[in-house]
């Protein structure tokens, strides 16, 4: 159904919980779930609040505060996954006795917000649950309905004024949505793992490619409404090109001018491009980021303190010092030893790295310091899912790689106009065995974690022109609204970004690149929620053929931390 020019699907059959509104105290020490952590305090509990948006259109929040006089300031908690969805197997792997159990999925816990002096507004989202309306999909739309709950909240006569977000993935991207457009009431927000502030770019079409198959999953597993929701991924078919449905899914980060607490990890299959790419766009000097070293999950539960901290400086008003907080803390992964956690650094990435160019030799399959006098090529076969280019560089000393990495690549279609390029890029032994990071808690990883393939870079070769080269040229930024097609067998130059990665190497260990024609981690594949929903579909065909040297720079820019 087409609604003003964007599609909208009929949600999947969900039981929607009456409306029920009602307000009591759920007194300090009850247990709200098997195993669940008892309340540390009195909290007030508010089901079903109306709240009316600019258009006419009530949505339904819950709210959880303390039993106080005093006024106390909000946390928003954004999403369209359903506000009563308190299990305690969702978040996946989290010890059910690490929380209240009156959290939402991927959100702020209220048994521990409303012990330290906050109120946690748990809202379904426009066509969720009970409140009225279709579902929008991020962007500006989302972003008013947002603003307009902040704006109820900053006067409730509970509220201090002051409000702020909170929570991770679709509650975490969300966030800049909204405060792009300036909430007077909004103070601060804390998006977690969910930097993916331009759509298109951070998580539709990475490189140009566009893959809808995860979002499909998600809206038809996760999103609870019996009402219809805004396709994102029915307009990716209509519209693979950049246009001005994409610019309105796309906040313009560098005009935030309130406090910003970003925390990420490198090893998440969805957040990663966009909460890295979104932190070198912002311009706020208030504005700090942890890198962390486990999954989005456990992460949002475990460093609920430092979090508070933040909000209590920015929420409250109170001096506590949070400022020497340094800008970034990063986190350097050494699998088989010890990860570095918590190191203070200047910014991201750190300004004292020192970068390095390796040029691929396709004779040997190497990377060098010399470019070879001899062009040499390396082809495999792009409808081959197995098939796939392999370079690698040894080390001699023990390295720290941490930032972006940049592959340039000369290549061809050997008898197509186009091409679907998937690099990947992983440590591995001198025995050549992978050694990768093992996530846990993840959808696909279970509780025993998977190995995580690589940090990915995504390009199709078509939409290869870059408009401005950003972040000291290790970034490129890609209009994507204009293809320009290859002709069979003639070689063009491709840059394309790795999605960052800190790492530790030791002598005897290599940076294995891998180039292949489909992608390699799973979740990129299909959706994990949706084994058996639509497979990535790409536009391959025929041998994908790698030149280098002579007149082919086809090679590797690595960031050193000396």
């Amino acid at each position: 159904m087409l609604i003003n020019g964007i599609e909208f699907l009929k949600s999947e059959a969900h039981v929607i919980p009456p409306l029920r509104r009602e307000s009591r105290v759920l007194p300090k020490g009850s247990v709200h779930g098997e195993g669940a952590k008892p309340l540390e305090c009195d909290i007030l509990f508010e089901r079903d609040v109306p709240v009316k948006m600019r258009d006419g259109v009530t949505i339904y929040t819950d709210i959880f505060r303390p039993v106080t006089e005093e006024a106390v300031p909000g946390i928003v908690a954004w999403s369209p996954y359903g506000k009563d969805k308190h299990r305690l197997d969702i978040p996946w792997f989290v010890a059910a006795e690490k929380l209240s159990n009156l959290q939402k999925f991927e959100g702020p816990d209220p048994g521990y917000w409303c012990a330290k002096g906050y109120a946690v507004l748990q809202p379904d989202a426009r066509g969720v649950g009970n409140s009225e309306g279709n579902v929008w999909h991020w962007g500006v739309d989302e972003g008013k309905d947002v603003y307009d709950l902040i704006e109820w909240a900053g006067v409730q006569p509970w509220c201090n004024g002051s409000i702020g977000m909170a929570g991770t993935s679709w509650l975490g991207l969300i966030q800049w949505h909204a405060a792009v457009l300036n909430p007077p009431h909004l103070k601060a927000i804390a998006p977690w793992d969910g930097g993916d502030a331009d759509s298109y770019r951070h998580t539709f079409a990475r490189g140009g490619i566009m893959n809808t198959v995860f979002d499909r999953g998600i809206f038809k597993l996760m999103v609870l409404s019996d009402s219809y929701y805004e396709s994102m991924s029915d307009m990716g078919d209509r519209y693979p090109l950049y246009n001005d449905y994409w610019r309105s899914r796309h906040a313009a980060v560098d005009q935030i001018n309130i406090p910003i607490y970003q925390s990420g990890g490198y090893t998440n299959a969805v957040h990663v491009e966009g909460t890295f790419d979104t932190w070198c766009e912002l311009k706020t000097p208030n504005r700090w980021l942890r890198i962390h070293n486990d999954y989005e999950w456990e992460d949002l539960y475990a460093h609920q303190d430092d979090l508070c901290r933040f909000f209590d400086r920015y929420l409250k008003g109170t001096e506590n010092g949070w400022e020497a907080t340094p800008r970034v803390r990063m986190a350097v992964l050494d699998p088989e030893h010890h990860d570095i956690v918590d190191r203070p650094e200047e910014d991201f990435p750190p300004p004292r790295t020192q970068y390095r160019t390796l040029y691929a030799n396709a004779l040997n399959g190497t990377f060098s310091p010399e470019l070879p006098q001899t062009v040499s090529q390396r082809a495999y076969n792009s409808e081959d899912h197995q098939d796939m280019a392999v370079f690698s560089a040894a080390f001699g000393e023990k390295t720290e790689l941490s930032g972006y990495v940049k592959l340039t690549l000369w290549m061809a279609a050997e008898s197509a106009e186009d091409m679907d390029i998937f690099a990947y890029y992983r440590k591995v032994g001198p025995d050549g065995q992978p050694i990768c990071p093992i996530v846990k808690g993840a959808i696909e990883s279970g509780p025993d974690g998977a190995p995580f393939f690589g940090p990915t870079g995504w390009l199709k070769a078509s939409l290869r022109k870059v408009e401005e080269y950003r972040t000291g040229g290790m970034r490129m930024f890609r209009p994507f609204d204009r293809p320009e097609m290859l002709e069979p067998g003639v070689p063009v130059k491709l840059e394309i970004a790795f999605a960052p990665m800190g790492m530790i190497y030791y002598p005897g260990e290599q940076l294995q690149v891998m180039i292949t024609g489909y992608p390699l981690n799973p979740s990129d594949a299909a959706c994990p929620l949706d084994p058996d929903g639509p497979q990535f579909e790409s536009c391959n065909r025929g041998r994908h053929i790698i030149f280098t040297g002579g007149e082919y720079d086809s090679g590797l820019i690595i960031p050193v931390i000396p």
